[in-house]
C-alpha cells in the first residue's frame, strides 16, 4: 500500500514540465509512473486531434514521450526478468 502511495506523490511532484527529461525517464522505471506520464501525453496529443501513430510517438509533451514510455516499459522488463531468474 504504501507503494502506490509513494508512486503518486512522485507524480505529484513530477508533473510540472519543468521537470528534465532524464528526470522524468528515471522515473518511468516504475511502471505506475510511466504509465501515469504516458496517458497525459496520449490525452495531451489527442486533444490536439493529431493522434497517436509512429510518427507521433516522439513528440515531446511536459518534457515526456510515449517512445520513451515504450523503451522503459522494455527495461522494465528486462529488469524484472533478471531478477525472477536471479530469485528462482
Amino acid at each position: 500500500m504504501l507503494w502506490f502511495l509513494a508512486n503518486y506523490i512522485i507524480i505529484y511532484f513530477l508533473q510540472d514540465s519543468k521537470i528534465p527529461f532524464s528526470t522524468k525517464t528515471a522515473a518511468s522505471l516504475s511502471t505506475h509512473t510511466g504509465l501515469n506520464f504516458a496517458a497525459d501525453v496520449f490525452l495531451l496529443i489527442e486533444s490536439e486531434g493529431i493522434g497517436i501513430n509512429w510518427s507521433s510517438l516522439n513528440r515531446k509533451v511536459n518534457n515526456y514521450t510515449l517512445g520513451t514510455n515504450i523503451g522503459m516499459t522494455f527495461v522494465n522488463i528486462a529488469i524484472f526478468l533478471i531478477l525472477s531468474i536471479y530469485a528462482d
